[in-house]
């Protein structure tokens, strides 16, 4: 970066003097949405506090594949884990840095069908949350890349925004063969990418990757909210600064947001913004935020020597994940995959062949997913059966009907893609990975190769919870993703390893299979899958409310707050597939109507 772009990064003298009319907490996805659209106004002193540091030019965030190298990395990662029902650690990866969780995610880019989003508007009564009027916004914040212009997809893609996509330029052989042959047992009639906002297809999906610009390179948060915009005047970034919580005027009727209480450097800072405090901190920290803040369950927070200010039960609860389970594929000896780039021997030309072009398998990574409905996996009287145990409510946290309708609506419908399958082309290691992500994706100890398919149930009617555990701001929250606490998950998540079971036997993907590999033999995961779930990091969480609070307001007077802003999209507790791109859609829409 040139010295005179790095103006927005500032000293913390600088700016806990500076008078600030909006303070951004957290400089991630949406955060960075946030600082671009409303740094454009420079009647506007914009001040943002982000935990990690910024590496807009780290190797590790830009080239895309070595994304596996800075997963569980605190340097990159907020290294936060879960504990499960069966007392099972998991890993969460979320970023620590500039952009956020966009900075060290696989880059797939996808987005929620049009059913979730005409729902939305349904539920909060407004037409502006459905498909027809949110597809601009996608469009807006996308930057196709020409080569991957097609008449269909310029149809519902767009091609001026900030974050680059383009299709994947590398691709094993089985991959392919995998993509073509779910797609024949899925009876879909033919390949192609869905543009119509469903998902009803198996396909390459586009990357979140720049080949035009940047070329080569990851396209995420801050490399088209921030990079662009790095020399205005009007934007102040202080990095390396841990929120602890949200400073509230009481002597007015409505408590006031009007700072924000941080650490840097081991000491204590307030700063003060004149208009608006954003909480912009991610799934798992704004919770956490709002609780040290005093706004949660009122026992809970006295517990935790916690002065409420505003009693709510509903913060940080309704947390949904998308559990999953993962499936390795033993292939034949010396089939490629991924995992033979353990060797030296075949690192250096593709290392080399990356920093001549920008292209190679260094630069593509995974996209080969599809989608299955309910009804294509198991029998009606199944269906009937898995159906009519949404109601059960033995579980943490009940259902409201609402939620169940909608999970029942989803399971029945032939046109839903209810289970998402992700090919990995490498060994996934669960036994070392759920707990630590930088074993994630890791190479077996058998000589042959081996490829991944990560297998997610979308509307997943399990709900777990994020809370506080104390006062102190550096400890983590405790998480419980609650996997596997309905039974439905489990019923969904087995009906998919004989759809798995069918792949492996048709003679297109069996030829690149050890001999000696069989899927069968792993059908009864009953025990394993309670063992060994993950999930695919796409979360859904209650930050304050449930379905029907009018957050078009977007103000928080429904619950006793005012001149606070909560930006996380994670906040609709009734999406099961938010994908941090509809962040940026929505921050946007929220701006552009601010400042009309």
């Amino acid at each position: 970066m040139d010295s005179d772009k790095e103006s927005v990064f500032c000293s913390i003298e600088e700016f806990i003097t500076s008078s600030f009319d909006f303070i951004i907490i957290g400089g991630g996805t949406a955060g960075l949405a946030i600082v671009a659209r409303l740094s454009e106004d420079d009647r506007f002193l914009v001040g943002v506090l982000e935990a990690g540091e910024t590496r807009l030019d780290d190797p590790f965030v830009n080239v895309p594949n070595l994304f596996p190298q800075i997963q569980f990395k605190p340097e990159y990662d907020w290294m936060l884990k879960s504990l499960h029902a069966n007392n099972l650690e998991f890993a969460l990866p979320r970023g620590k840095l500039l952009g956020g969780t966009s900075a060290i995610n696989y880059m797939q880019y996808s987005r929620p069908i049009h059913a979730d989003f005409d729902e939305w508007a349904r539920c909060v009564d407004s037409e502006e949350w459905s498909w027809a009027k949110m597809l601009p916004f996608f469009q807006k914040s996308e930057y196709l890349e020409a080569d991957d212009h097609s008449e269909s997809l310029l149809t519902t893609h767009g091609t001026g925004g900030a974050i680059h996509t383009s299709t994947t330029r590398s691709q094993i052989p089985l991959e392919n063969a995998f993509l073509d042959t779910c797609r024949e047992l899925a009876t879909y009639p033919q390949g192609g990418y869905p543009i119509d906002g469903t998902h009803d297809d198996f396909f390459a999906c586009l990357s979140t990757v720049d080949r035009s610009e940047r070329n080569g390179t990851r396209s995420y948060a801050a490399s088209g909210y921030l990079l662009p915009n790095i020399g205005r005047q009007n934007l102040k970034i202080l990095t390396k600064a841990n929120v602890e919580s949200i400073k509230f005027n009481t002597n007015t009727d409505i408590p006031t947001a009007d700072g924000v209480h941080f650490w840097c450097s081991g000491t204590r800072y307030t700063v003060t913004a004149k208009q608006e405090v954003i909480l912009s901190a991610g799934t798992h920290k704004t919770p956490q935020i709002l609780e040290l803040s005093g706004i949660g369950d009122a026992d809970r927070l006295q517990k935790c020597g916690i002065t409420y200010l505003v009693p709510n039960r509903s913060v940080g609860e309704d947390m949904q994940d998308h559990m999953a389970f993962v499936t390795t594929f033993e292939l034949a000896p010396g089939a490629f995959s991924v995992d033979a780039f353990a060797e030296p021997d075949l690192v250096k030309p593709a290392t080399e062949e990356y920093q001549r072009t920008g292209g190679g398998p260094l630069a593509s990574p995974p996209s080969a997913m599809g989608f299955l409905s309910c009804p294509s996996l198991v029998s009606p009287q199944e269906l009937d059966t898995i159906v009519s145990a949404i109601g059960f409510s033995d579980t943490k946290q009940s259902l409201t009907t609402f939620q169940q309708q909608r999970i029942i609506n989803r399971l029945k419908d032939s046109m839903a893609g209810a289970i998402q399958f992700l090919f990995l082309p490498c060994h996934i290691d669960t036994d070392e990975g759920l707990r630590d992500q930088s074993k994630f994706i890791h190479p077996a100890p058998s000589r042959n190769n081996h490829v991944s398919v990560i297998t997610a149930f979308q509307y997943s009617p399990s709900r777990g919870s994020v809370h506080i555990t104390n006062s102190d701001p550096e400890a983590p929250p405790a998480i419980d993703p609650a996997f596997l606490s309905h039974p439905v998950d489990m019923a969904v998540m087995r009906s998919t390893m004989h759809f798995l079971n069918k792949v492996s036997l048709s003679p297109a993907v069996q030829a690149q299979l050890n001999p000696e590999f069989s899927v069968a033999a792993k059908l009864d995961l009953v025990i394993d899958m309670r063992r060994k779930p993950t999930s695919v990091t796409m979360l859904a969480v209650s930050i304050i409310q449930s379905a029907r609070r009018q957050w078009g307001l977007w103000w928080t007077r429904s619950f006793g707050l005012k001149a606070y802003v909560d930006s996380d999209v994670s906040m609709q507790a009734f999406s099961p597939y938010t994908l941090a791109v509809t962040q940026w859609q929505l921050c946007m829409r929220l701006l552009r109507k601010r400042q009309r």
